[in-house]
């Protein structure tokens, strides 16, 4: 399907064999990611999506090289994000239309990059009904800065001179989920790892903090940028419990 400037994108859709109405769960990458289809048992349809330059959407926009987030930075209108976070209310959608998906029942889910795209799309998309990020990424930028070191970044503003820390995190500012925050309604379940070095506990709660729907979030202690193998379980049973998923018979 196409996307905002008429990028085309798409993804691995999975309807289930029992009749509807049923609920969706869309998918959404981490960095660099490629969803691909997924075993699952209960009566969910499932969209494995790839916003632009991911996995099968790269007719239009290239994965390489991996440079997402300082592509197009010099202009808000022309920033990769401005790009993916389309993608996702595009994906949206996708599932509205398909026949047999409850419209009420629309789940959306993703870890680091796809947490911070579940978080922004719920907040621009009042047709999801509940979001599961997993420790998100493109959080609070100015404390996400001062607390992780990236030269790729460094390298980019020192690449031109009209180039400043202050203009590149004004652009920033328009696609940080901390700004899109109280613009959720649905339930969220929200996961932290503490010893995190790429996407920060602070960086991460700067942006939960600001939610006002009902939140919850499960912290793992002892966890870099990754979450317990117990996680995903947990998270699937809140999920169904939240989209009222029927037991298969």
């Amino acid at each position: 399907m196409r996307s905002l400037g008429a990028v085309r994108v798409g993804g691995w859709y999975q309807a289930p064999k029992a009749p509807g109405p049923w609920p969706a769960l869309l998918r959404v990458p981490g960095y660099t990611s490629s969803m691909r289809p997924i075993a699952i048992d209960e009566p969910v349809a499932v969209f494995s999506f790839n916003i632009r330059a991911h996995g099968n959407s790269q007719k239009d926009v290239k994965g390489q090289p991996e440079d997402y987030w300082v592509r197009g930075l010099d202009d808000k209108e022309g920033y990769f994000y401005h790009g993916a976070y389309a993608d996702c209310v595009r994906a949206v959608d996708f599932l509205a239309s398909r026949e047999g998906v409850d419209q009420d029942r629309i789940a959306i889910t993703g870890g680091s990059q796809g947490g911070g795209l579940s978080l922004v799309a719920a907040a621009l998309d009042q047709r999801i009904s509940c979001c599961a990020p997993d420790i998100p990424f493109l959080c609070d930028w100015r404390r996400y800065f001062k607390a992780t070191d990236w030269p790729e970044v460094n390298q980019w503003v020192d690449a031109e001179p009209e180039r400043t820390w202050d203009r590149m995190l004004g652009t920033m500012s328009y696609f940080d989920a901390l700004n899109f925050a109280d613009w959720i309604n649905c339930p969220v379940l929200l996961s932290v790892g503490l010893q995190d070095a790429v996407c920060p506990a602070g960086t991460i709660f700067s942006v939960y903090n600001r939610i006002e729907a009902d939140k919850q979030y499960w912290i793992y202690p002892d966890t870099n940028h990754w979450v317990e193998a117990t996680h995903e379980q947990r998270r699937w049973e809140w999920l169904c419990e939240q989209l009222s998923v029927a037991e298969v018979d």
